[in-house]
């Protein structure tokens, strides 16, 4: 029975598994532009040879499941120990090192010399054979502060390049502040590397759900515009709550016979799912059904006369999310992170401080219904790549022409100083959303590219009216590398050079100047402290978006002329 209704589920959305199950599906792996940050700070920092690599997060936001890619990038010649249970003593640590590595110890032992030696023999005959050995403990903020040092005395085992055992902690936002503590300033010393992981922004968690929606092998538009923004709200980004809202909708408009999810159906969703001393209506029932196996006559016959009948509250731009800052150097608070609405931040002019509602030309312009993002993407391209036709195109498939899109939330001053031109979002007159091609901007008008090609004009502070600071930009990648590191020896090292030199952060290499050494980190860091990105030393996607868009005698399109910090 359970078994014919869940097959009555997916075949009513045209799903060939459910999208939003709970349990870790390597198939369903999103990665967003923060957590390919955080595999990079993990990857980087165990490359370094040091003892400890850090992440921390909130509840929720796929700290686990990234440690499991993380031991998919680390290749065969690493033994890996994964520790899931932290609420362990010394002596039951050092055994579940050795029971996770396969050491043979004697069970009936309880003296911690006898694994340690035990351990120590295995890791010097790991490193002989050109092995690495990596700890992954995982709910770190568990630990005592005994367990913390007993760690600490295992990675002092080295050599002069490497420590022959690294420990990856990973744990929720606690962590920081117990390696905080005054007696455990050992451990926090040696952190190479750290990262905290933060929630999904807006434009994310649209992409995290349609990607599911994808590999689960239905419509990746199930979730209208205005739900996927309910989503967003109401999960704060946080991935394990957006799976939970969203699976409980798509049960709920399974029951209410919907093959098109919107905002009252998830909004519902999210009660039935949280609110206390509520009865579970239809959602829980037909839950029970499809998954616990608890008796329902049939999914049809639930009381369809109880309709979702909600107020609709006002939506913040940024749901109340904030924006995570990261790394052991951070840049001052900016305006596209402050908690307050975006759009009452994003123009310093006195002008724009109080915001009249849309002209009528502009509202009718923006509002047609044919503003997609895959036609205004088509545009954009064609700019980057002449010979390219003039069609509707998805990020995914730029790829084949040596593009990249970036995906971003930030405000007006940042992108106009980011100097790309780029796919704004902009809230329609409904539910809906419009995308548009801003070509040139300053703080008094606008310009856009229109379906037939031309050029149209309008007033910034009726743009800033609609746009709630979520925008896309292309990029070109200088190599097949989406990410430069120090210590990284490629040509792509010339060009992050060059684009230094002209954003006026220039560095005379210690070597061979397609080597990332460290005078061209500590220039890099100077850049991504002065223009509002994250303060690591690593040339991601963010940052090579940056210096893409610095004005040479490369062929980038451009859309002002002012773009200095």
């Amino acid at each position: 029975m359970e078994a014919m209704k869940l097959d009555m589920y997916l075949k009513h959305f045209g799903f060939q598994q459910p999208p939003f199950a709970i349990n870790p599906d390597p198939r369903f792996l999103y990665l967003s532009p923060r957590h390919q940050e955080a595999l990079a700070h993990l990857l980087y920092g165990l490359g370094e040879g040091g003892g400890f690599v850090m992440l921390s997060g909130e509840v929720g936001t796929g700290k686990t499941t990234l440690c499991f890619t993380l031991l998919e990038h680390l290749g065969d010649n690493v033994d890996v120990a994964l520790i899931l249970n932290s609420r362990l003593n010394s002596l039951e640590l050092l055994a579940a090192l050795c029971d996770e590595l396969h050491i043979p110890y004697p069970r009936e032992s309880d003296s911690r010399k006898v694994l340690i030696d035990r351990l120590n023999q295995f890791l010097l005959a790991n490193h002989a054979q050109g092995r690495r050995t990596v700890a992954v403990i995982d709910e770190a903020q568990n630990l005592s502060i005994d367990v913390m040092e007993q760690i600490r005395l295992l990675t002092n085992l080295e050599t002069p390049t490497t420590k022959l055992l690294q420990i990856v902690l990973v744990g929720q936002p606690e962590l920081p502040h117990l390696l905080a503590r005054p007696d455990l300033r050992q451990v926090n010393q040696r952190i190479t590397a750290r990262y905290h992981l933060g929630s999904l922004d807006a434009a994310d968690t649209r992409q995290y759900i349609r990607h599911r929606l994808s590999v689960a092998g239905g419509s990746p538009t199930v979730f209208s515009a205005s739900a996927l923004r309910a989503v967003f709200r109401l999960s704060k980004g946080i991935p394990r709550l957006i799976n939970v809202i969203c699976d409980r909708a798509l049960l709920g408009g399974f029951t209410l016979d919907r093959t098109k999810i919107d905002r009252r159906i998830v909004e519902k969703a999210y009660r039935e799912a949280y609110a206390r001393n509520r009865p579970n209506l239809w959602i829980s029932a037909l839950a029970a059904s499809l998954f616990l196996g608890l008796a329902v006559t049939s999914v049809h016959t639930l009381d369809r006369s109880h309709r979702l009948v909600t107020s609709r509250p006002a939506i913040s731009a940024d749901g109340g999310a904030e924006r995570e800052l990261s790394g052991e150097v951070q840049p001052p608070l900016r305006n596209a992170e402050a908690k307050a609405e975006p759009t009452a931040a994003l123009v310093t002019t006195p002008a724009a401080a109080v915001r009249p509602p849309s002209s009528p030309v502009f509202s009718v312009w923006v509002d047609d219904p044919a503003r997609s993002e895959p036609m205004a993407l088509g545009r954009l391209v064609h700019r980057w790549r002449p010979d390219w036709p003039l069609q509707p195109i998805s990020c995914d498939r730029i790829r084949s022409l040596g593009l990249r899109c970036l995906r971003q939330r930030g405000a007006w001053e940042d992108l106009r100083r980011q100097n790309l031109p780029g796919i704004l979002t902009i809230r329609g007159a409904g539910d809906g959303e419009r995308a548009v091609l801003l070509l040139d901007a300053n703080e008094t008008e606008a310009e856009f590219l229109d379906h037939d090609g031309k050029t149209i004009k309008f007033p910034t502070i009726e743009l800033l009216s609609r746009w709630a600071g979520e925008s896309l930009v292309v990029w070109e990648p200088p190599s097949n590398r989406a990410l430069l590191v120090p210590g990284m020896v490629d040509p792509a090292i010339l060009w992050l050079r060059q684009r230094l030199t002209a954003a006026g952060y220039g560095a005379a290499p210690s070597g061979s100047p397609q080597s990332f050494d460290e005078p061209l980190k500590s220039a890099l860091m100077r850049f991504q402290g002065n223009w509002g990105i994250q303060v690591d030393g690593v040339a991601g996607e963010k940052t090579l978006a940056a210096l893409s868009g610095i004005r040479s005698s490369l062929d980038v399109p451009f859309i002002s002329h002012n773009a200095t910090p």
